[in-house]
């Protein structure tokens, strides 16, 4: 059973990935390709990882040139991928196996908790966010653009299962242990979010990007 979660940041991966967690008969692990990552299993590397929290940013390309992606999935049944991870190799692996593609359909919001995760330097935390933020119009609008093409293009060349954040979350298990070819399982569940009011509220220019406060199906 190897599989990939892909996303964007801020998309519901890790909670996703912790929800899958819940059940004892499948093994997940965060970002592998993540040079901030610290539980790499450096053995599966032909190079040299230096031993510290931050992998450098030549030996993180390094490892999405080589074919870390598929020599790791002789270990891992289960781990996070972001799109800014799909370099060369990886891209190319992920053809091969499962992809589950977790999707956000209110991309407003998904920008708006990057910006949120940004000004706090958190970005695992759901401690309550209660100030207001100011977006840069032209700079969301391109990013909404962007990450909405690479989810299309995605579904094109792995044919995943798609979930959404916004989903029951026990649905978008049920979907996925159906996909893995393993047994429904119960969850405990409570989404937690840092964002807890409305984009119009946290937003200080929301009339400029009240447009892209809308729902996008892919």
């Amino acid at each position: 059973m190897k599989f990939i979660v892909l996303g964007h940041g801020r998309s519901g991966t890790t909670v996703l990935i912790n929800t899958l967690k819940q059940n004892p008969d499948i093994k997940m692990y965060q970002e592998i390709l993540n040079y901030y990552y610290a539980g790499i299993d450096t053995s599966i590397f032909d190079f040299d990882i230096p031993n510290c929290t931050k992998i450098p940013q030549d030996i993180y390309l390094k490892m999405c040139d080589s074919k870390y992606c598929e020599l790791a999935h002789k270990k891992y049944d289960g781990y996070k991928i972001l799109f800014c991870h799909l370099k060369n190799n990886v891209a190319e692996y992920l053809k091969t196996i499962k992809v589950i593609l977790i999707s956000r359909r209110n991309k407003l919001e998904m920008q708006a908790s990057h910006e949120v995760a940004v000004a706090t330097n958190k970005w695992i935390s759901t401690d309550p966010f209660y100030e207001t933020i100011n977006i840069d119009v032209e700079k969301t609008e391109n990013a909404i653009k962007r990450k909405i093409k690479e989810e299309k293009t995605a579904i094109e060349d792995y044919d995943p299962l798609v979930v959404y954040y916004e989903d029951d979350m026990q649905q978008n298990i049920n979907k996925i242990s159906d996909y893995l070819s393993i047994p429904r399982f119960d969850i405990q569940f409570k989404k937690q979010k840092r964002i807890r009011t409305s984009m119009s509220s946290l937003i200080q220019n929301y009339s400029d990007v009240a447009h892209l406060d809308v729902e996008t199906f892919i």
